[in-house]
């Protein structure tokens, strides 16, 4: 890949990106957390986001 230009333009790119998945993983356990404390079973949860109910119930763990 060449110095400058759209390589550089590319990975400032896919560090945004991934800086923004972080972000948003934070955030994802924290209402998990919150949506299970206030009563959402894990099986909603995981109707409603898609997260796996190993990851679920990993999260909850580790609160």
């Amino acid at each position: 890949m060449a110095e400058g230009g759209e390589g550089s333009a590319a990975k400032e790119r896919a560090e945004t990106a991934l800086r923004e998945w972080k972000r948003v993983v934070d955030t994802r356990d924290q209402l998990v957390l919150a949506a299970h404390t206030a009563g959402i079973n894990i099986n909603q949860i995981h109707t409603l986001t898609e997260i796996s109910r190993s990851t679920i119930y990993r999260i909850l763990r580790a609160q």
